[in-house]
């Protein structure tokens, strides 16, 4: 069984220009109260329970902007040598997230744990949430975090080209990380989504990379997909790591592997490594340590694995494709 933990409260500020990032968060710092917190859902089981009740405290705040939802369950079913767990813990979350945060109604068997929530699932139709990962960390006050979201997916927009996905950016000049997401409740996102997990299911390929072919095919099921700014990080984004103090959200989604090769791998059921750059981070962050911040993005960057990953998913092509779609489409790039 699956149990949802709910908190809350909330702030927003003006709407910025796109603009270079410092300059954002200046604006930004001007931020006034909203009535509403955004939802913010992620998941853990037992192996990875440290690092969602690390979350769980970071966005438990006075006057917290976020509201955090913490799906709880004993086993996702993690397979230890495939990456985030294999398809296992892939369709668990999209099970999750398609029936407990867009209540989508259960058709299939595909996942029949059963998820418990405590309180009110009080997203509306065409409201927002946020889906993360549960390696994630805000790195800036929640209200300046909070703010980009809201400039992003202004209140009251009714514009018909309003984005359905916000992702993170996997690499700066290719691809998406769905480690965190901002969604929006619709038709068109439970469509998209469910597509994903159908051919999850039919091919066995993982759900970033099919949500990648998807986007790249022009076939998202009617769903506006977008990417965050860098500023809000994924660590495999090391070759545009933002300055240490506009960094708003970190990700862990690359860990650089100890001296030894490349064919040394972490379990995927061991939270140590990612909990390991998380405190990291953390640390540098409250010593404003802007050398030691340099020292660890130029120790993924030269990560021989970091390289491989991107040789074997991007190739010239498919980044060629990538620019093309963020020339047109991308509000970020």
């Amino acid at each position: 069984m699956c149990v949802l933990m709910l908190v809350s409260r909330g702030l927003r500020a003006s709407k910025p220009r796109r603009c270079h990032a410092h300059c954002q968060l200046r604006m930004l710092s001007s931020a006034k109260p909203l009535s509403k917190p955004i939802p913010w859902y992620f998941c853990s089981d037992r192996n990875h329970r440290i690092l969602g009740e690390r979350l769980s405290t970071a966005l438990t705040v006075a006057d917290s902007p976020f509201e955090p939802r913490h799906i709880m369950v004993d086993d996702m079913q993690a397979i230890p040598a495939r990456a985030a767990g294999g398809v296992p813990v892939m369709d668990f979350k999209l099970h999750c997230l398609l029936h407990t945060c867009l209540q989508t109604p259960q058709r299939d068997q595909q996942n029949a744990t059963q998820t418990t929530l405590i309180g009110s699932n009080n997203i509306s139709e065409g409201g927002h949430f946020i889906w993360s990962d549960v390696d994630v960390q805000p790195t800036a006050p929640l209200h300046h975090l909070h703010a980009m979201l809201k400039v992003l997916a202004p209140e009251g927009n009714n514009n018909n080209t309003q984005v359905d996905i916000w992702t993170q950016r996997e690499f700066e000049e290719a691809g998406t990380n769905v480690g965190f997401m901002m969604l929006r409740k619709s038709s068109a996102t439970r469509q998209l989504l469910q597509a994903v997990r159908t051919e999850m299911a039919k091919s066995g390929g993982l759900d970033q990379n099919l949500l990648n072919k998807m986007i790249l095919a022009g076939d998202t099921h009617g769903a506006v997909v977008r990417r965050l700014p860098a500023t809000i990080w994924a660590s495999s984004n090391a070759e545009n790591a933002p300055p240490l103090d506009e960094l708003l959200l970190h990700h862990a989604n690359f860990i650089v592997r100890p001296p030894g090769g490349t064919k040394t791998k972490y379990a995927a059921t061991d939270p140590r490594p990612k909990l390991e750059q998380l405190e990291r981070v953390s640390d540098l962050i409250s010593r404003q340590d802007r050398t030691g911040w340099r020292a660890v993005i130029a120790e993924i960057k030269e990560d021989r694995g970091l390289a491989a990953y991107k040789a074997r998913h991007f190739d010239a092509e498919t980044i060629t494709a990538w620019q093309r779609i963020a020339n047109d489409n991308d509000d970020c790039s």
